[in-house]
């Protein structure tokens, strides 16, 4: 395969390899600097001890020579220096094992006319990777790489993607012209070890600081010299990564370009758009699973959970299924993405899923008899490999007790129950992920504007009104720190239109008059919806128990801000404990601490009452909270040390208390939001739009 690189992969790497050469010089300087002053130190030493040979001149001389041998080994330890990857999360797979595997990698190999990998690893991960132990000499020396390959990414693509991701993976290693950026990433691991990687460097020079009083002088002004040095090398390291970060972009597009040739360029695409949902799937397994640890349960199999899960959240998304897995488009990826910041980002290593995902389809390379079929083929005997791996990542957890395991049926319907207590009805087509139903004298004002339907009131454009707001919002507070500090950067794009840093506080009263004008806009669609189910509501006699929820919210609301700050001061008045205090001082911060405590003890008291909060919350959770707020005053310092237990009481009780009052809010809000979705029409209740997880 002969895949030519870009005009812009030509020139980044251009850029790459003159700051490679600039560097050598640079640090040939150094070094010829270094021998010049370790000889100079050397001969100064010995000429002090001959002038005059007597311990403190020979314990002078020692030290004065010292200078030289540091800066110098500074300056060279890299060479000794091997970067070993930890494999302790993976698990070596044979050819003899997995066959089918391996022939996929023997043809992609064929194909790409890249080395064979040296081992093939599989790992939890939603991802496939290829790494080496890399040292000084590997920028001279060939090495060959390993293969990582997820099961996790396995289990979410099929036979054809899979091949596509590999593909892009040994692309990176398929012609000589891509051997500029291993040049590059050796030399930013060399100047990365001169500048960060210096524990057992210190380690030496304070050993030999340690011996004598006259080595610690001298040890002072070897330092002063490395840090300078140091300085210099930050300079290189900002210069060589900016240019190896934008070759690194142009590297990724080079090796999509090859995975397109070898499996077409919407396999590739396809994967790409998948692997977030895919991720997030598997995530929300092992956050179900966090969960658990106080109740010893953990998984039998974390990867068919995981494929349960992206079945369940596909369908209840609305996906379109196309070979039994969820079609993501670029649509979904972007759909709570409503900035109109574009801020180029020099450190980026990869190019953006939706830049990736446009050059695939300007490649537009189809291809031929391709298989569909589920990755997870591949593998022989996958549901005790699954298992095995499985086991091995939770036999990592420490459990209180005897574990149990819970059935794929059981999994599910403990994790459908939670997500549907953690979720909106789909109806609302996502109107309330980042809007709360706030009312402030609903039905004062203008006469209710008529004809709505709940499909009107939660529309699409809605909703992205919603979701236009928190982008302006957070547009605003990246235009307002781009003020506040020193950055590189001299223009940015706004709404497809270009801006110097000049033009920041014009723009952002721009942007303060659309959020203005977004936020009436959001609290007239509240009206509607509040008025359009109130009406409802005296259909059945229930009107005044819908007001009552909606003013309660309000209530809550006005409260919430209020607790937070609360939380926060907790959180400020108890730092004294994590850092050396007075003994005096921390008895009188102790006693202002106990009159909040009371407030606290009394707060989580009735947040305990509430039955969704008890359902929430696991059984050791709640076991803290009800020791902490049934206590008497607790002491936690008896004059001379601390309580540890008590303290770490009060501290998980601090701690769990945001909790509460978040999940007091969101309860409060799903309460409102159920109710009034109870007063629907039956057949309203069926969605006709395109529905939104809550928690994506």
């Amino acid at each position: 395969m002969n895949v030519q690189v870009s005009p812009n992969f030509r020139k980044y790497g251009k850029k790459s390899i003159t700051s490679i050469i600039f560097f050598s010089f640079v640090y040939l300087a150094l070094l010829l600097s270094a021998v010049a002053l370790t000889v100079a130190c050397v001969a100064g030493g010995i000429y002090i001890i001959v002038l005059r040979p007597m311990i403190f001149t020979f314990m002078v001389g020692i030290g004065l020579g010292s200078i030289g041998f540091m800066v110098l080994f500074f300056l060279i330890k890299f060479i000794f220096i091997r970067n070993k990857t930890d494999r302790s999360h993976l698990r070596e797979i044979k050819r003899t094992e997995y066959p089918q595997l391996f022939r996929m990698i023997d043809e992609i190999v064929a194909e790409v006319e890249s080395p064979s990998p040296k081992k093939v690893y599989l790992s939890t991960e939603v991802n496939a990777s290829v790494f080496y132990d890399s040292s000084f000499w590997s920028m001279f020396f060939p090495i060959r790489k390993n293969l990582q390959i997820g099961v996790g990414l396995i289990n979410a693509v099929t036979q054809q993607e899979l091949k596509a991701i590999l593909a892009h993976e040994f692309g990176h290693f398929s012609q000589k012209s891509m051997k500029v950026g291993s040049y590059v990433y050796n030399v930013n691991q060399i100047i990365y070890n001169m500048l960060y990687n210096n524990t057992g460097f210190e380690s030496m020079i304070q050993n030999w600081s340690n011996a004598s009083g006259y080595f610690a002088f001298f040890t002072s002004l070897a330092v002063r010299i490395i840090v300078g040095i140091q300085w210099v090398l930050k300079k290189m390291y900002t210069y060589i990564n900016i240019n190896y970060m934008a070759l690194s972009r142009e590297m990724e597009f080079h090796a999509d370009e090859i995975a397109a040739n070898v499996a077409g360029s919407q396999a590739l695409k396809h994967s790409l758009l998948r692997l977030e949902f895919a991720n997030f799937a598997l995530d929300s397994v092992f956050t179900f699973y966090d969960a658990k640890i106080p109740d010893n349960i953990r998984s039998q199999n974390i990867f068919s959970e995981q494929a349960r899960v992206m079945e369940y959240l596909g369908k209840e998304n609305n996906y379109i299924f196309e070979h039994d897995l969820p079609h993501i488009t670029m649509e979904d990826t972007t759909k709570y993405n409503k900035s109109k910041l574009n801020i180029k980002d020099q450190w980026a290593s990869h190019p953006s899923m939706q830049e990736r995902a446009a050059a695939l389809d300007k490649l537009n390379i189809h291809k031929e008899n391709t298989v569909n079929s589920p990755a997870f083929l591949l593998l022989e005997e996958r549901e005790q490999l699954s298992e095995t791996i499985t086991k091995q990542l939770f036999d990592r957890v420490s459990y209180s007790d005897v574990t149990s395991t819970l059935s794929h049926d059981e999994f599910m319907e403990q994790f459908c129950k939670k997500h549907q207590r953690n979720t909106f009805q789909k109806i609302y087509n996502g109107f309330y992920d980042y809007n709360n139903p706030l009312v402030e004298d609903a039905e004062a004002g203008t006469e209710p504007e008529s004809g709505y339907t709940p499909e009107e009131l939660f529309s699409s454009a809605r909703a992205n009104t919603t979701y236009e707001l928190v982008a302006l919002e957070n547009d605003k507070a990246t235009l307002e720190s781009l003020l506040q500090e020193v950055h590189t950067i001299k223009t940015f794009d706004y709404d497809h239109a270009k801006y110097t840093l000049d033009d920041i506080p014009q723009l952002i009263e721009r942007i303060n008059q659309e959020i203005e004008e977004k936020k009436a806009e959001i609290i007239r669609y509240n009206k509607n919806v509040y008025r359009f189910f109130i009406k409802k509501a005296e259909e059945t006699g229930q009107a005044a128990v819908l007001k009552k929820k909606y003013n309660d919210f309000y209530k809550l609301d006005q409260l919430f801000n209020d607790k937070y700050d609360f939380y926060k001061q907790l959180i400020e008045d108890t730092k004294f404990t994590f850092q050396q205090t007075p003994f005096e001082e921390i008895t009188a911060r102790l006693s202002d601490l106990s009159r909040k405590e009371v407030r606290l003890r009394e707060e989580i008291k009735t947040l305990l009452e509430n039955p969704m909060i008890r359902e929430e919350f696991s059984g050791k959770t709640l076991e803290t909270l009800e020791k902490y707020s049934s206590a008497d005053e607790m002491s936690y310092f008896n004059g001379v040390t601390y309580s540890d237990e008590n303290l770490d009481l009060l501290m998980n009780s601090i701690i769990l208390y945001s909790s509460l009052i978040s999940f007091e809010y969101f309860a409060a809000k799903k309460e409102l939001l159920d109710l009034q979705y109870s007063f629907m029409d039956q057949n309203n209740k069926t969605p006709q739009l395109h529905d939104s997880i809550d928690s994506l």
